[in-house]
């Protein structure tokens, strides 16, 4: 039991001439491994991973991934596959918390027969094996009632890390589990796509769901559609028409919505004047965005501010 999980405690300095990839890179392909660490500053350049899903509890964590640049922070989770290559940074005066659940190739395969095949096979022959490794949409995704809850149990688990290794497996299984589910969730959602052909709306799901992670992580930032359909390497029409028959918003009104809400998550929990609010969301002009905030929250941005402030 205890040779399946490992624990990291600490960013490895990977920088250091003395660093073995090969040998860190073996432990996440041999191992389970939970990586949970504190840190103001930390520099992981781009390296092989396994499958991953990736959590910060404070603070933001920022991704490479493909040559694009994509933050994580609290309200959401991503998922990475196994082979994915990227790298991470965290740079932050506030301490930042991440947590990270990794799947070694054997779980996943002996997680993928107990789901996929039947009693009667694994009664019969207990070694077999199927060759179909589930491969996720790699995205961020907001945290959910399933999903969530059992990457906080094995967060809570590890605290105790060597007397929960029974605990800790279990919980292991009940996540990869709910990873399935949020997949079969997710080919549902690709169907949505304009496309024919099967493999062609699995593509198009995956560039248009980067696109979207894209404006996440930039929302403060001035990006233009092409800036956009760029990462998601399509043309700017055919991104347009693809991301709102997906969506049910063009890429503008979902970034006018991602900007309003964090404007108003900020009003509520920082004290900080609107002008500064509307500069961090990504505008220039307050009375622009004064009058689009009111008209999507039905208050002024000051109105919010001197409710919660009272």
């Amino acid at each position: 039991m205890d040779n399946k999980f490992f624990l990291f405690e600490h960013f490895p300095d990977c920088r250091h001439p003395a660093f073995d990839w090969e040998k860190h890179n073996e432990i996440f392909k041999k191992r389970n491994v939970i990586f949970r660490a504190k840190t103001h500053y930390s520099e992981f350049p781009e390296h092989w991973g396994c499958l991953s899903v990736k959590t910060v509890s404070t603070g933001v964590e920022s991704f490479f991934i493909e040559n694009e640049h994509f933050v994580l922070n609290q309200e959401k989770y991503l998922v990475l596959n196994e082979g994915q290559y990227y790298g991470s940074h965290v740079e932050s005066e506030k301490e930042v918390e991440s947590f990270t659940i990794n799947f070694s190739q054997e779980f996943v395969k002996q997680a993928v027969n107990t789901l996929f095949t039947h009693d009667e096979e694994l009664i019969n022959n207990p070694s077999f094996e199927t060759v179909a490794i589930p491969e996720f949409v790699q995205y961020f995704y907001n945290h959910d009632t399933i999903i969530t809850p059992l990457i906080q149990k094995i967060k809570l688990l590890s605290d105790h890390f060597s007397a929960n290794q029974n605990q800790i497996e279990d919980a292991y299984y009940q996540l990869f589990r709910a990873l399935m589910l949020k997949k079969k969730e997710v080919n549902q959602l690709i169907q949505k796509t304009p496309a024919l052909k099967k493999s062609t709306q699995i593509e198009l799901y995956r560039r248009l769901t980067r696109a979207k992670d894209y404006i996440d992580s930039h929302f403060a930032k001035s990006i233009s559609l092409d800036d956009i359909a760029q990462v998601a390497c399509l043309s700017t029409f055919h991104f347009l028409t693809c991301f709102k028959a997906l969506h049910g918003l063009t890429p503008y009104q979902y970034l006018t919505r991602v900007r309003l809400q964090q404007a108003k998550k900020l009003l509520k929990t920082k004290d900080i004047s609107v002008q500064e609010v509307c500069q961090m969301v990504g505008y220039e002009d307050i009375s622009s965005f004064s009058k689009l905030y009111k008209k999507t929250f039905g208050a002024s941005p000051s109105k919010t501010e001197k409710i919660l402030t009272d």
